[in-house]
């Protein structure tokens, strides 16, 4: 499958691809302990670190093997998150979502935006059925959030972490395609 990056626009975020540029803020991001509490990910220490998730990022895109974009505060003009659209599977046509925000950008309304661009753009490129999001339970702000943006619930798993010595209790939610 083919995949076709474009750059959204929402009334106050601009979502676009990771640039250089961006290394110091996306650093801030990818070393932030809070954000990394309830996922598998390991938090860079390093800016070297994060120029190289820029790079490989970026190849990804090129590879079709997922979609993700950076996104920037059209007030600050700050990098303040990452969404991205990855795990696509054929049958049924379908995809996961990932989504970060600074603690500080949380509860303004700011990735409820992001996630409406996203999925209209994704529901529109490709006749997928649904986009799910995994978190984990006791990420009860998340769980929360999910909901207010007409995720719906629909399985818990467990997950064993690659990078952290954890068992991950996953929800599944979905969105489904309003056709």
């Amino acid at each position: 499958m083919k995949l076709i990056f474009q750059n959204l626009n929402t009334s106050r975020l601009t979502l676009r691809k990771l640039l250089t540029e961006d290394v110091e803020e996306l650093f801030i991001i990818r070393s932030n302990e809070e954000m990394n509490l309830y996922i598998d990910n390991v938090t860079d220490t390093n800016i070297e670190q994060t120029k190289k998730y820029i790079e490989t990022m970026n190849f990804g895109i090129i590879d079709s093997k997922w979609l993700i974009w950076g996104i920037v505060d059209n007030e600050s003009s700050k990098l303040i998150g990452t969404i991205s659209l990855w795990n696509f599977h054929e049958d049924p046509l379908s995809c996961e979502l990932g989504y970060g925000i600074l603690p500080s950008y949380q509860r303004r309304g700011l990735m409820s935006e992001a996630i409406q661009a996203v999925t209209k753009y994704a529901f529109g490129m490709m006749p997928f059925k649904y986009i799910s999001a995994f978190t984990e339970e006791k990420n009860i702000p998340s769980i929360e959030f999910l909901k207010k943006c007409g995720f719906k619930y629909v399985d818990t798993i467990e997950e064993i972490g690659y990078n952290k010595a954890h068992v991950f209790h996953m929800h599944i939610f979905r969105i489904y395609v309003n056709k």
